[in-house]
Order: structure tokens, then C-alpha cells, then sequence
């Protein structure tokens, strides 16, 4: 997550068509470059984790338990209070600044000791309880998803992102371009879901797929002919979808689950692409196809 690489992406974007995709990455370019920004100055202290060996990094390729879910990562929670608190006020300054109510949000809440030993092992559950607990103390849905969310999830990429790339390389160090396996479903640092996929050129492979982990930052090779949420390989369920206007942004859509796997196409090399960025201008692709599967699923119903 390299800052000169958010801020090219972010100025590449800066004529979005979609006004909805505009107004989302204008107000969370701050987040983003703060975070990459604090992920570039992390105290030594800020986490305790080491690398994976060959045969850890082998036995991940192959769909081992995720480092974290193994303990193999224990994070600081006085510096991810201190995290926190730092994106929080950037987030907030940006929100005001487009004329958002901001809450008063106690931050240190979900920096206890508790709540990051939580964090330390599994991230989405982390995120899962601090949402359930913000809504169940009468915190508005609104705040939850523009302020809460927004602020917990970049302090969580912040502290894990420089580990999960270094994981991320490991993994594509020496592997070779055809495997006698499948590659995993879920992120090999925190077990999350992929959120997106790159497509783009390599030196010794030419184009390859890499899923994306947006929550800890991680990424991983993966099948093109592949669903990344089922897992299906069977090429009749599975197509891509995208505005004529725009090839390089897609929607892989697998008719066997009914899930998308938002995907870019980019002629540089990976390390050239902020994946969060480029989720931004996909969702606002995601949107639009199911507003219209809705409106194709309501139409039928209504035939029937």
C-alpha cells in the first residue's frame, strides 16, 4: 500500500463518470493516503508475527489454516489505539468538510486489550462485533457505515498491510506457473474473502489473476476460469460482465452461487495498482448490475 501509487490511481480517477463512485473515492482519498502513510511509520512494537518458512509457505498455497487464525500474529493495542485515533480525525475532518453530521465516537472502545486480541486472530470477526456493538449501544446506521466502518477498517489495514504484502511475495516467489492444485478461496494472512481480483502481465506467465484482500492487504494467484467465492470451474457458469464505455473494470459472475468477483484488467505490473482504489470504481459497476437484476427478477415476477 505505497502512497505515490494510491495518489497516481487517485488522480487517474478523477473525471468518474459515475457520480456516486466520485463523491466515494473524493471522500475517502484521505483514509486511504493517511493510511498508507502510517503503514509506512509503524513503531517496531506496533506487531509481533513472523514470516512463514518454505514449507509454511507451501502448505498456504495449498489452503493451510490462515497465519492468523493460528496465532501466528499479535498486534499492540496501545498502537492501534493510537492508529485509530490518528485516521479517525483524518476521516472526520474529511466528512465535515463535506457537510456530513459527524458523531462523537469514543474510539478507545475498540482498542481494549480484549478487542484486539480479538482483532489479532481474525480480523472480520473483530469488525463484525464492533459494528453489533456500536448499533446495539443506538449508534445510527449511517454513522456505522460512513464514519465507524470506514475508520476501523483502514486502522486495521494500516497495522497488518506491510506484513501481508511481505506474506503476499513469499507466496509468489518461486511458485511455479502451473500447480498440481487449487489455489485457496480465502486470504492466507486473515482468512477474509476476496474482495476483488487483478488481471494483468507477468514476467513469467503472462496474464495471471491475483485475488486481493482488502482487509488485511494481502493478494494471492489464483484460476481465471474460476469462481472465487464457490469455487466452480465449469466455464458455462461463469462470465464477465462490464460496460462497453469501460472493458478494463468487470464483474466475474458465477451462475452456480449467484456471487460476483469484481475485477480489473491493467497492462502494468501489480505493484503499479491501489486495489482500493480500483474497489471503488468497481463498485460502482457492482451497483448498477444488480439494480438491474433486481428490476429483471421484479419484472418477471410480475409476468408470472
Amino acid at each position: 500500500m505505497k502512497l505515490s501509487v494510491i495518489d497516481r490511481a487517485i488522480a487517474q480517477y478523477a473525471d468518474l463518470s459515475d457520480p456516486e463512485a466520485a463523491f466515494r473515492l473524493k471522500l475517502l482519498a484521505p483514509i486511504l493516503r493517511e493510511t498508507a502513510k502510517i503503514a509506512d511509520d509503524l513503531p517496531e512494537n506496533a506487531m509481533e508475527a513472523e514470516l512463514p518458512d518454505a514449507e509454511a509457505v507451501e502448505a498456504l498455497r495449498r489452503g493451510a489454516d490462515p497465519i492468523m487464525t493460528t496465532g501466528g500474529v499479535k498486534l499492540s493495542a496501545a498502537v492501534f489505539a493510537d492508529v485509530v485515533a490518528r485516521l479517525a480525525s483524518v476521516h472526520e475532518e474529511a466528512l465535515r468538510a463535506e457537510e456530513f453530521n459527524v458523531a462523537d465516537i469514543d474510539w478507545t472502545l475498540f482498542a481494549s486489550d480484549d478487542a484486539v486480541a480479538l482483532l489479532s486472530r481474525d480480523p472480520e470477526a473483530f469488525l463484525t462485533d464492533a459494528v453489533e456493538a456500536a448499533l446495539a449501544a443506538g449508534m445510527p446506521e449511517d454513522v456505522v457505515d460512513v464514519q465507524l466502518i470506514p475508520v476501523l477498517s483502514m486502522a486495521v489495514r494500516a497495522m497488518l498491510t506491510d506484513y501481508a504484502e511481505a506474506v503476499s511475495d513469499k507466496l509468489a516467489s518461486g511458485e511455479d506457473p502451473v500447480v498440481d492444485f487449487e489455489r485457496r478461496l480465502s486470504c492466507p494472512v486473515c482468512g477474509s474473502e476476496a474482495a476483488m481480483a487483478v488481471v494483468g502481465p507477468t514476467a513469467r506467465s503472462g496474464n495471471v489473476k491475483q485475488l486481493c484482500c482488502l482487509r488485511c492487504g494481502s493478494h494471492w494467484k489464483f484460476e481465471r476460469i474460476r469462481c472465487a467465492h464457490c469455487g466452480d470451474e465449469a466455464v458455462s457458469d461463469l462470465r464477465y460482465i462490464h460496460d462497453e464505455a469501460d472493458q478494463d473494470h468487470r464483474l466475474h459472475v458465477c451462475a452456480d452461487c449467484g456471487e460476483t468477483t469484481p475485477t480489473v484488467f491493467v497492462s502494468g505490473t501489480f505493484e503499479q495498482v491501489s486495489p482500493d482504489v480500483e474497489a471503488v470504481v468497481l463498485g460502482a459497476l457492482e451497483a448498477a448490475w444488480r439494480e438491474a437484476e433486481a428490476a429483471k427478477a421484479e419484472e418477471e415476477g410480475a409476468k408470472a
